[in-house]
Formats: C-alpha cells, sequence, structure tokens
C-alpha cells in the first residue's frame, strides 16, 4: 500500500497560547515517517508541561484519526487528540498518616508547602527526600495528590517511622584489692532523637 507519514498532531480543548506553547515542542512533525513512540513521548511531555502550570490531572483522548493524500502514492496520519485539563489546583489540605510519635507540626514544617498554596509538582516532588533526611522515618512514600471539590485539594503523605534514639554501653566490674571494695564501671552513650515527637534531639 502507500507509505504513511506523519501528519499533524493537533490539540484540542487548550487555548491557542497553550497549544501554541505545546505544538512548538513536539518532535513529530508532519512529513516525517510515523513514529509512534514519539508520538506518545510528545503527548507525556505536553502533559508534564500543563503539569508545572497547576493541572495534576490533565489527560489526552483520541478525538480522531485522518488519512490525508500526499500525491505521489503518499499519504499523512493526522491525529486530533481532546485535552482534559481538569482544575488548576489549590493544595488546601495535606493529610499526614503513620506518625505514631512525630508530631503533625514538626512534618509540616519541614515541608516547604503551605496549604493555600497552588498545585507545584517541583516542590512536591522535594517532599520526600526533605522528610527522609530527617532520620526519623523508616519509610517515606511519595505525596499522594487528590481533589475534593472545584479548584480545590490536597496532599497525602504516608510515612513509616524508625528508630531515632541511640543507647551504647559499656559495663565492667573492678573485683575487690585489699581494703578497695569491688565495683562496677562503665559508659552509658545516650542519644535520643526526636524527642517525644516534636524533632529536638538530646545527647548524653
Amino acid at each position: 500500500g502507500e507509505p504513511v507519514v506523519q501528519g499533524a498532531m493537533r490539540l484540542q480543548g487548550l487555548d491557542s497560547l497553550q497549544q501554541g506553547l505545546l505544538g512548538s515542542r513536539f518532535q513529530s512533525r508532519p512529513g516525517r515517517p510515523l513514529n509512534s513512540g514519539q508520538m506518545q513521548d510528545d503527548l507525556d511531555d505536553a502533559l508534564s508541561q500543563l503539569e508545572l502550570r497547576g493541572h495534576p490531572f490533565c489527560r489526552f483522548d483520541l478525538h480522531s484519526l485522518t488519512l490525508d493524500s500526499l500525491g505521489e502514492n503518499r499519504q499523512a496520519l493526522a491525529v486530533d487528540w481532546k485535552a482534559a485539563l481538569g482544575p488548576r489546583l489549590r493544595v488546601n489540605e495535606i493529610q499526614i498518616a503513620g506518625n505514631r510519635v512525630t508530631k503533625k507540626n514538626v512534618i509540616l514544617r519541614e515541608l516547604r508547602f503551605r496549604t493555600g498554596d497552588r498545585y507545584d509538582p517541583r516542590k512536591i516532588s522535594r517532599i520526600r527526600s526533605r522528610l527522609a533526611k530527617l532520620g526519623y522515618f523508616q519509610q517515606v512514600e511519595e505525596p499522594q495528590v487528590f481533589w475534593t471539590q472545584g479548584d480545590e485539594g490536597g496532599l497525602l503523605l504516608r510515612v513509616v517511622e524508625g528508630t531515632a534514639s541511640r543507647f551504647d554501653g559499656l559495663f565492667g566490674y573492678v573485683p575487690a584489692s585489699g581494703s578497695q571494695k569491688g565495683y562496677f564501671t562503665g559508659l552509658l552513650d545516650i542519644a535520643l532523637g526526636n524527642l517525644l515527637g516534636t524533632g529536638r534531639a538530646l545527647e548524653a
């Protein structure tokens, strides 16, 4: 049959500014050999760009496929995608699960992300490493974003607390010698991390 090349790839449901911005980044160009993997990469990039602009629930649905004749026994496949942007999310609540000892305000203090802020994947991607560096948690999962109503949503943070304290000791007994009674001797090294869940530390 006739060879098929890449035709136009259009994104419907976006304003002209968004279409121009995302379309200029496409590697799939009309006239190039048809490459489904490259088209998927272009769509993934478009989703990432829209997420950076506060739309974490955006998706693209296939709208139509059209074969256009280019003459000289060639055809071009034009693809239209329909964008469902979803809300431009504002994070109005942060839920934390698994913090049996560590107080919620200690965790929130480390996030550098406040309720009421717009969804920003760059800030959210740093939350996990910030919490892990505290040394209080055995495991920190990637934050999960959820939608509540309108343009409002939240974050769910799941943690598994570990042991933040250390007890090291060395003990011995010195036997009696002459008039000197025997006695115990030793060294005790105590380090209490995350004292009472407040994030403070104590060493003795």
